[in-house]
């Protein structure tokens, strides 16, 4: 008897050669998915990493710099006023060797402004300092200044805490306490 050859596929086949595509779509798309949760993760406690390193500088050199605590200052037009979530500086003017020059000021705010830190300069016309408005840090849910006297202007020391937004990360909030090491009694 001559034998028939079969052309095509079976049903069977087919149902086979379908769920192993459908298994594994389905170990591909829960890899993917939870890389891709894993690379946010990751790139959200770099970026916090960041900020806070980027806050902690500017903020140790700046308050390690100033002579004083300042209550109330105009600042590129804006008002600021020093409380416990806004601070404002006031630190001897450099001249283009860093050298300090006698009786000249630059002020400069520290703030929150929605989600993020932000520096502010007004420098004298002499400083080197620019005047600037500067982003420090963003995601923050909370930024506070806590002063070693109950008047502000008073104050030796500060310490800085931020919160970062959580975005489902274990975040400890970062603390920074500065002694003002030019202030003027």
């Amino acid at each position: 008897m001559p034998q028939i050859q079969q052309k095509g596929i079976s049903l069977i086949e087919t149902v086979i050669t379908t769920a192993i595509f459908v298994v594994a779509s389905i170990i591909i798309g829960s890899l993917f998915v939870s890389h891709s949760q894993l690379y946010r993760i990751q790139t959200g406690m770099i970026d916090i990493k960041i900020y806070k390193t980027h806050f902690s500088k500017n903020f140790k050199n700046i308050v390690e710099s100033s002579s004083d605590i300042v209550s109330i200052w105009t600042i590129g037009g804006v008002p600021y006023a020093t409380s416990s979530s806004t601070i404002i500086l006031k630190t001897p003017s450099l001249d283009v060797n860093n050298d300090i020059i006698n009786n000249t000021f630059d002020y400069i705010a520290f703030y929150k402004n929605s989600d993020s830190i932000f520096i502010e300069t007004e420098a004298n016309a002499l400083s080197t300092r620019i005047s600037i408005k500067k982003l420090l840090s963003k995601e923050v849910e909370n930024l506070r200044f806590i002063y070693n006297n109950n008047d502000p202007t008073l104050a030796t020391m500060v310490t800085a805490i931020i919160n970062f937004k959580e975005n489902n990360l274990v975040n400890l909030p970062l603390t920074e306490s500065i002694k003002l090491k030019n202030k003027t009694n």
